[in-house]
């Protein structure tokens, strides 16, 4: 029997410097990781989605809550790396 073991590792800053809040990490043996994380900067609230597999980062994507100026809020979304 072979075991292997893989380690992440997570960085406590997500987001535009904002420290990480929650990390939801899923194994998906033998080399990939599914990753979504929240993180929050005063009324900001974003989540970034991404797989790591082999070592290699996959963006996947993140939103973030922020409000508006009449206290209403919405929800901003960031294409992946490398999409226009």
């Amino acid at each position: 029997m072979l075991l292997a073991g893989f380690t992440l590792m997570l960085s406590m800053e997500g987001p535009a410097g904002c420290p990480l809040d929650h990390a939801n990490v899923y194994a998906i043996p033998p080399s990939t990781f599914q990753v979504l994380t929240t993180s929050q900067c005063g009324a900001i609230l974003c989540w970034e989605r991404y797989v790591v597999t082999n070592g290699k980062r996959i963006d996947l994507g993140r939103a973030c809550e922020v409000p508006d100026n009449d206290g209403r809020r919405r929800i901003q979304t960031v294409p992946p790396a490398g999409h226009p």
